[in-house]
């Protein structure tokens, strides 16, 4: 049984946390296989 009395997350808004991380997790993975293929 699934109780729905919970609330859910019906809107998601991006911060500037979440985008920094983000894209700082997407350099270092770009870089770790840039370095991987010299």
């Amino acid at each position: 049984m699934i109780d729905d009395d919970e609330s859910n997350i019906v809107n998601i808004h991006p911060s500037d946390t979440w985008a920094t991380w983000r894209m700082e997790l997407a350099n270092q993975m770009f870089y770790e296989w840039q370095a991987s293929r010299n």
